[in-house]
């Protein structure tokens, strides 16, 4: 029997992702240490408590599938609190491998990491690119990459890693760049502008991310392989600015504000070897996701 546990349920990502497995019938259990609106079974724990919960470390054995994408991600704060990164992030994975290392029925550990781990890219880059994290978040997310991968080694840890690109769509945070903008149009507040707006990123709708995640889940032929979830759409920030300011007869006030340590000045991917895996194709588009959310 399967039985899927997404970690980080309660995320912007991870309430997409238990609704597209649960979509073809899958039996899905979300964990979080948050509440908000989950649907299906829940588990409300930290992975902080795996060391010491006896009872919870034997509840997650009995799972044949994991996505785990329970982490602090946002750079700006792991500049100033990098200590939150280094035990949520790293902390909590090593926790959780701990947990499965001698699972039975473990069939496939999808770890859900970052673009960031990159660094800023000169140009769109594949899975073979260097790292080179630069932020405490980016270098969290790298730290659980590797601990995964030596966990393959020690304990048979069957690892696959995805790595994520700029997602945006319902639900996501209100202090992320589109939510942000649309906030502004509707008069509630003036628009904070980060440096120039000429940083590009590659932008990702949530639901093909998600659809990306659960076809690594199940895939053959991927495991132990890394892959970039990318629509190898680079847009720059200023332009999203533009495209979400043409939608309304009265921009908000943009106020500049100064760069942010560790925000990358380009991030760019490609995705062919998603798609030559799992026959991933993106369907969202910023246009179409701007229409509906200014309707609602």
């Amino acid at each position: 029997m399967t039985r899927v546990l997404v970690t980080g349920s309660a995320g912007f990502i991870g309430r997409h992702v238990v609704a597209r497995l649960q979509s073809d019938g899958i039996d899905v259990t979300g964990l979080d240490r948050r509440t908000g609106h989950i649907s299906g079974d829940f588990i409300h724990k930290d992975l902080l408590d795996l060391r010491t919960d006896f009872q919870f470390q034997t509840q997650l054995k009995s799972f044949t599938h994991v996505i785990h994408l329970a982490a602090e991600a946002y750079v700006p704060t792991s500049v100033t609190h990098p200590d939150r990164y280094v035990q949520n992030n790293v902390i909590g994975t090593t926790n959780l491998i701990e947990a499965l290392a001698v699972a039975p029925h473990l069939r496939r550990f999808l770890l859900v990491s970052s673009c960031e781990v990159y660094g800023t890219t000169p140009a769109p880059v594949d899975e073979s690119a260097s790292p080179r994290p630069a932020s405490p978040y980016a270098a969290s997310k790298l730290s659980q990459e590797a601990f995964c991968q030596a966990a393959t080694q020690c304990y048979g840890l069957p690892l696959v890693t995805a790595r994520l690109f700029n997602n945006y769509g319902p639900g996501q945070q209100p202090d992320r760049l589109i939510p942000a903008l649309i906030r502004a149009c509707s008069g509630e507040t003036d628009f904070f502008l980060t440096s120039d707006g000429s940083q590009t990123r590659d932008w990702v709708y949530v639901q093909d991310t998600a659809d990306a995640l659960a076809r690594l889940l199940f895939a053959d032929d991927v495991q132990g392989e890394v892959y970039n979830v990318c629509a190898e759409n680079e847009v720059s920030v200023g332009d999203i600015c533009k495209l979400v300011f043409s939608r309304v007869d009265t921009p908000p006030k943009v106020i500049r504000a100064s760069a942010v340590e560790g925000h990358l000045r380009r991030s760019a991917g490609i995705g062919a070897k998603l798609r030559k895996a799992t026959g991933w194709r993106p369907s969202g588009s910023l246009d179409g996701y701007l229409e509906e959310a200014f309707k609602s």
